[in-house]
């Protein structure tokens, strides 16, 4: 008889608000939501804001140990927004190619709040899971819509201030309208890259920075999420270049993410070819791009292995 897996995560589709304070002080009640021949699983209760490695390492023995099950037809993952693209990608990245949906969601308010989007985001997560489509996947109604919009959960953008919604490099891959799925056709295939994570920085151009104090010394790899053209800071005294940076820690490989796509180069991205550890990513996004690293940076493989790994396709993390 085939099972439907539900991951409880916490965040603040299980959330309440208590005297004035939101936190996770109960479990979802998942049989209110949950009918059939389902099977509930909690690999940890959290706020998403407190995910570290150990709690997405813990999320994708709980996946894995959910698909590798013969009876198993599909996987809905219940998680905090604010970290939701960081463990979606990373479950899509270390498991590789699926043989069930692995359907991700949250919420932008509790569940006993009457502006929630949390019903029709499991709604739509249950029907996607129920779908046999393959793949990792986010199901996610923004404020601004009035369906779910489904999203590969490698192309997912970094939540942004100010906004409840998800965006992902490209747009989304998919609508859920009146219960019905429009998926358009894409390959989520490739290796699996473990759940190990290394040390890898990630951070965000802006004016002024300090290379060596933000991206530290004691990582293997820092993942640059350049200004709206990819661009960043190349030129000047160091610690504000970051070329200067790259050349002081040959050891160091630098990736900046958002770089042009249309054949035109800024002055800043060509002055920087010349360092062989500075590597420019056209076409993934940052997260997906810091996530990838951090699996791959985990183990000691040859950098010059990894850096081709960084740039090859990998659950359709590139766009085409």
């Amino acid at each position: 008889m085939s099972v439907k897996d539900i991951i409880l995560c916490g965040g603040t589709i299980a959330s309440a608000i208590e005297d004035g304070i939101l936190n996770n002080t109960r479990l979802l009640d998942a049989e209110k939501f949950f009918t059939g021949n389902v099977r509930v699983s909690s690999p940890y209760n959290i706020l998403s804001e407190l995910t570290c490695p150990q709690h997405l390492e813990k999320l994708i023995g709980t996946v894995k140990k959910a698909v590798e099950d013969k009876n198993c037809d599909g996987v809905v993952v219940l998680h905090g927004t604010d970290a939701l693209g960081y463990a979606a990608c990373a479950t899509a990245y270390a498991l590789g190619e699926l043989s069930v949906p692995v359907v991700f969601t949250g919420a932008d308010y509790p569940l006993d709040n009457p502006m929630t989007n949390a019903i029709v985001n499991i709604e739509g997560s249950l029907k996607l899971a129920s779908s046999g489509n393959k793949g990792c996947f986010v199901v996610y109604r923004n404020p601004d819509c009035s369906h779910c919009h489904i999203h590969a959960a490698t192309r997912l953008l970094p939540s942004a201030s100010f906004d409840d919604g998800m965006r992902s490099l490209g747009g989304f891959v998919g609508e859920i309208i009146d219960d019905v799925i429009a998926l358009k056709p894409f390959d989520m295939t490739g290796e699996a890259l473990g759940a190990k994570f290394g040390r890898v920085a990630f951070v965000r151009q802006y004016v002024g920075m300090d290379y060596e104090r933000q991206c530290g010394v004691d990582v293997r790899a820092v993942v640059v999420e350049g200004y709206h053209t990819g661009s960043v800071c190349s030129v000047g005294e160091y610690p504000y270049s970051l070329l200067q940076f790259a050349r002081r820690h040959p050891d160091i490989d630098i990736y900046v993410t958002g770089g042009r796509r249309d054949g035109c180069v800024y002055r800043s991205e060509f002055d920087m070819k010349d360092a062989e550890n500075l590597i420019i990513l056209r076409g993934i996004s940052p997260l997906a791009a810091y996530v990838k690293a951090s699996l791959l940076y985990c183990c000691d493989r040859r950098s010059d292995t990894i850096r081709l790994q960084m740039q090859k396709t990998l659950q359709c993390d590139f766009l085409n």
